[in-house]
């Protein structure tokens, strides 16, 4: 029988906020591509309209297979890590009630910790310390078991497999976010008083609004706070979506039977939680928090945890 993963609430409100909230960094990635490919004149049109119909293509089984194999840094299983897998990634799908063609496995060949990645509606990359681990007996199958389980609980969670198609709309704009990031940070390891003018960056800003807003340029108001929302408030929700599709995810693996062994490789992992704002911005919460969930939810006892 196919597990279904519990809806957590309330993602009545959280999903249809961030689904309007990614309208920000689609838009800005268009803008992106247009000044990129300006220089083309009337064929700008070309590499956005590209761009625009890869996005139903993502959604296939070709083209998820193309984006992961040429995007990501993974790989196929050869032949000794398919052998290596199988017992345990076979094990995982039929608690699910799934055939092996249901998942397409990959590596992460250049990540030695013991972790997997759900990607789309049917990739799951596992790590090359995951095999190791598996091949040198060092991690027992029925842990590995549970990581795989909790990762084919995200391909079967909606908001985790509209990510592919999300980080392929959003990315032109979260890239150049991203080498914005890496120059200010590389000017203010260099100057003082680059710091310094980081700190003023929120006056300045307050400044520009209001001197756009009693100049009346209503467009270029929203097209600023449009750029605050996607740095600021963006990564808040997205970080929030993340922590609940984690707990959904785990209550997966509880469903199939495997609370014990999960909670005992988190706490091999031990992912401690931050504090402040960096907890409000982590996308996965802290060991403590997600075996205090499990054992709330009547997955996990004391007993279970000391055994």
């Amino acid at each position: 029988m196919v597990i279904a993963i519990p809806k957590l609430r309330p993602s009545s409100i959280l999903g249809p906020i961030h689904c309007a909230l990614l309208a920000g960094p689609i838009v800005e990635s268009l803008g992106v591509l247009v000044l990129t490919f300006g220089w083309l004149g009337p064929l700008v049109c070309a590499p956005v309209t590209v761009w625009l119909l890869v996005t139903p293509l993502l959604r296939t089984t070709v083209g998820e297979r193309i984006f992961l194999r040429t995007g990501r840094d993974v790989r196929s299983l050869s032949e000794n890590e398919r052998t290596l897998l199988v017992p345990v990634a076979g094990g995982a799908l039929s608690r699910c009630g799934f055939d092996w063609d249901r998942v397409d496995w990959y590596v992460r060949s250049r990540e030695m910790s013991v972790n997997a990645y759900a990607a789309g509606r049917r990739s799951i990359a596992v790590t090359q310390g995951l095999l190791l681990g598996l091949a040198a007996g060092a991690l027992a199958p029925e842990h590995a078991r549970a990581v795989l389980l909790h990762e084919i609980g995200h391909l079967e969670d909606p908001s985790a497999r509209r990510r592919l198609i999300v980080t392929w709309l959003t990315g032109p704009w979260y890239f150049v976010q991203a080498v914005l990031v890496f120059v200010v940070r590389g000017l203010v390891a260099m100057s003082p008083l680059a710091k310094g003018g980081l700190l003023l960056l929120p006056i300045a800003t307050a400044i520009a609004f209001v001197q756009l807003a009693r100049q009346q340029a209503w467009l270029s108001v929203a097209l600023l706070l449009t750029v605050l929302t996607t740095v600021v408030v963006n990564p808040l929700v997205d970080a929030a979506v993340g922590r609940r599709a984690e707990f959904a995810a785990d209550n997966f693996v509880a469903r199939a039977g495997s609370a014990r062994q999960l909670a005992a490789v988190l706490r091999e992992r031990d992912c401690e939680s931050r504090g402040g704002l960096g907890a409000l911005y982590a996308r996965h919460p802290s060991t403590a928090r997600r075996i205090e969930q499990l054992t709330a939810a009547g997955f996990l006892t004391i007993q279970s945890l000391d055994g």
